[in-house]
């Protein structure tokens, strides 16, 4: 999908909105892997202490029932609801 940028048109490497909840995530602040001697992930294995944050799929742009839910959609241009606003408010 093409949008401005700077006055040239570029096109979108990513078409989805992902967020991630750290409602029930460790917070390891002030905790042992502040130190850099206490990794938090040691060779890439997360330390069993810690609980990750959860990944959320929030909204794809090209699905149109799902930018419905927010008054959006893909298709002729209506500055008003145009995909390329979201995404230059989103930038």
């Amino acid at each position: 999908m093409p949008y401005l940028s700077k006055g040239k048109v570029k096109w979108n490497s990513h078409r989805q909105a992902d967020l991630f909840s750290i409602s029930k995530a460790t917070n390891i602040k002030g905790t042992k892997f502040d130190d850099p001697a206490n990794p938090v992930a040691p060779k890439g294995k997360l330390d069993s202490s810690v609980t990750p944050a959860t990944y959320v799929s929030f909204v794809n742009y090209v699905d149109d029932t799902q930018l419905a839910r927010f008054g959006l959609h893909n298709g002729a241009f209506d500055p008003s609801v145009q995909i390329q606003r979201l995404m230059f408010l989103l930038r």
